[in-house]
C-alpha cells in the first residue's frame, strides 16, 4: 500500500512539473538587460534596443494584442528583429508575423535580418520579403547603414543566414562603431574576426529545454550549446542572444524557458 501511495505522489509531482514547465511555453515575458562595451562611443551611451527574435508567426491574444501590448510600454530608438520573424512549416499563414510588423513600423525605426526559417521560405521571397518592404521595414541583406547619433557615425549592419566570409566582411565595412544583425549565434568567432563591434543573434531558442539554468539543445549547436542566451564576448566583439519570442510548440515545446522579447541598453564600461 505504502509503494502505491509513493508512485502515485511521484507520478502527481512529475506531472506538475511537467505541466509547469510547458505553461511557460505560452507566457511571454520581458527581459532588460544592460550591456558594456569597452569601445562603445560616448555619444551611444544608454542607446536602447527592443529585440525580437524567432517569432516563429506566434501570436499572443487575439491578433498578437499581448506582444504589442508589453512592446509598447517600452521606451527604445529602434527595434531590432533578428532573424525567424516567419515559420516555414506553415508558409501560407503568417499574418501574425505581418501584423507586428505594421504595427512596429508605427512605433519607430525596425531593422530586420533573415534567418533559416525565412531562407527556406519560398513564400518569403516570393511575397512576404516585399510585404515588409512595403510597410517600411529596413532589409539588412548583406549590407549596413551608416548611422548618426549626435556628432557620431556607426554602422548598422545585418547579414542573411549561412553567408561567406567576403560577405560579412562587406556588410561590416562601415565607419566606427559596428553593430551587426546576424540570425545564428554558433558563427561568433566569424563575426569577430570580420570586425563586428556588437552583435544580435538568435536561433537557439535559448536552448529550448531548460534545466537548472542549463539549455538543452539549440538549432545549429546540438545537445548541451554554449551560446543560448544573454551576453557573450571573444576578443573585442560581444554578442546578445535573445532566447526567442516563439514557442514552436508544433514540434518541440519550451520548458523552463519561457518566451521573450528584450530591451538592451548599451553602456561604455
Amino acid at each position: 500500500m505504502l509503494t502505491e501511495i509513493l508512485l502515485l505522489l511521484a507520478l502527481q509531482t512529475v506531472l506538475f512539473v511537467w505541466s509547469w514547465g510547458l505553461e511557460e511555453n505560452h507566457r511571454l515575458t520581458l527581459v532588460e538587460r544592460d550591456i558594456y562595451l569597452s569601445d562603445l562611443p560616448d555619444e551611444l551611451e544608454g542607446l536602447t534596443i527592443l529585440q525580437v527574435s524567432d517569432l516563429h508567426d506566434c501570436a499572443y491574444g487575439k491578433d498578437g494584442r499581448e506582444l504589442m501590448a508589453l512592446a509598447s510600454t517600452l521606451p527604445y530608438d529602434f527595434m531590432a528583429v533578428t532573424g525567424d520573424l516567419f515559420d516555414r512549416h506553415h508558409p501560407a499563414r503568417c499574418k501574425n508575423a505581418l501584423n507586428f510588423a505594421a504595427w512596429a513600423v508605427r512605433r519607430g525605426p525596425v531593422y530586420f535580418c533573415e534567418g533559416n526559417h525565412e531562407q527556406n521560405l519560398p513564400l518569403y521571397e516570393r511575397q512576404y520579403r516585399e510585404k515588409l518592404k512595403k510597410l517600411g521595414v529596413i532589409l539588412l541583406e548583406n549590407t549596413h547603414v551608416i548611422m548618426q547619433t549626435g556628432g557620431c557615425q556607426w554602422t548598422l549592419a545585418g547579414v542573411q543566414d549561412r553567408v561567406g566570409t567576403d560577405v560579412l566582411k562587406h556588410a561590416l565595412s562601415g565607419p566606427g562603431f559596428r553593430l551587426l544583425l546576424a540570425h545564428r549565434p554558433e558563427d561568433l568567432p566569424r563575426y569577430a574576426a570580420a570586425g563586428a563591434s556588437l552583435v544580435l543573434s538568435g536561433h537557439g531558442h535559448g536552448g529550448q529545454w531548460c534545466l537548472l539554468g542549463r539549455g538543452i539543445y539549440a538549432p545549429g549547436q546540438g545537445f548541451f550549446p554554449r551560446y543560448t542566451k544573454g551576453v557573450y564576448c571573444m576578443g573585442r566583439t560581444a554578442m546578445h542572444v535573445s532566447s526567442g519570442a516563439g514557442s514552436h510548440k508544433q514540434w518541440i515545446p519550451r520548458f523552463f524557458n519561457p518566451p521573450c522579447i528584450e530591451l538592451l541598453t548599451l553602456h561604455r564600461g
